[in-house]
């Protein structure tokens, strides 16, 4: 016979009674209840015994009192023992780690990304024309050949979808500055960085790369304030920092604090008018000296924690789609 906690099936060949419809038996004489998942109402019981009978017919059709080498059991028991993950408890399971990534595309019109999906949020790096976002990128994914490097400013001219850990990407943006290549193709960077900026709604954080030698420069400025304005989150990356800083800076600061009174001080500032409340996070990082890799892996796992339990999302900007973003020139 078939056991379940509680009650019996029997088979049609042990007595001639058994060849009433099949039942659960009860463990008790009253209340009535399922011997298996033990549920009290009449119309769940009927709906376990026509589970519990059709599994049964399969294992005699398959010429055994076994289906898949397992006992039957059934349906409905299993459905109650299963409790669903909290989204707080998904979350505290991300890791400061990227083990599995995979460039998924390359684009050179916004139009040709990846389709925007809530469940994969996405941290781009944008900085200027050799900061170092590549070098960056496979830093943190502890690749060599993940993502391109060259000594040229302006290698990077398409946006690259990397996919890591099969939750979020990982975005490398054509740089701004002194980069080389035809006025066509500058042209075509900048605007596929500004409808990625504007208007992408899985955008959850931008990565800004600022080289710590050099002291502030006006570029890195005008383009942080551009994010913000546009409604982006963003934090500081500064590079390089193993390399002897510039004659211009000043020796009694850090670059972290020569760039937060830089940004404070600039015309139209937004943290000084009050529009943003706080300035950006920053971290010194060096490729090179393999410095600053678990700070900024700690940082993108609390991201995307806050992303899971629906604490973080894209600002709203008074930006809309024109019609122009996806038009090749």
């Amino acid at each position: 016979p078939f056991s379940f906690p509680g009650g019996s099936w029997r088979s049609a060949e042990s007595s001639a009674s058994a060849r009433a419809p099949r039942r659960c038996t009860p463990a008790t004489s009253a209340p009535p209840r399922c011997g298996s998942c033990s549920v009290g109402s009449s119309a769940l019981i009927g709906r376990c015994v026509a589970a519990c009978g059709a599994l049964l017919a399969a294992g005699r059709a398959a010429g055994s009192r076994r289906i898949g080498g397992r006992r039957v059991v059934c349906c409905l028991a299993e459905n109650k023992s299963r409790t669903k993950t909290s989204k707080r408890e998904i979350a505290a399971q991300v890791k400061p780690e990227i083990r599995k990534v995979e460039l998924v595309k390359r684009s050179f019109f916004y139009s040709q990304c990846p389709p925007a999906d809530v469940k994969l949020p996405e941290i781009a790096l944008f900085g200027r024309s050799n900061v170092g976002k590549s070098s960056m990128i496979n830093f943190l994914c502890g690749r060599k050949l993940l993502s391109t490097i060259s000594k040229h400013p302006g290698h990077t001219k398409l946006i690259h979808h990397f996919l890591c850990e099969d939750s979020f990407y990982l975005v490398d943006l054509p740089g701004i500055g002194h980069a080389e290549g035809s006025g066509r193709q500058l042209k075509q960077m900048d605007k596929i960085v500004s409808a990625y900026v504007r208007h992408r709604e899985t955008l959850v954080e931008l990565l800004y790369l600022v080289d710590a030698s050099l002291p502030p420069q006006r570029n890195d400025l005008e383009g942080m304030k551009w994010l913000v304005d546009s409604g982006v989150y963003i934090s500081v990356l500064l590079t390089k920092t193993d390399k002897e800083r510039h004659s211009h800076c000043k020796k009694n600061k850090s670059p972290a604090e020569a760039l937060a009174d830089a940004l404070w001080k600039m015309e139209g500032s937004p943290w000084r008018l009050g529009q943003v409340p706080e300035l950006p996070y920053m971290y010194e990082t060096s490729v090179k000296a393999r410095a600053g890799k678990q700070a900024i892996l700690e940082h993108i796992a609390e991201i995307r924690r806050r992303c899971i339990v629906g604490a973080l999302k894209r600002k709203s900007t008074s930006f809309q789609k024109s019609e122009d973003d996806n038009t090749k020139p």
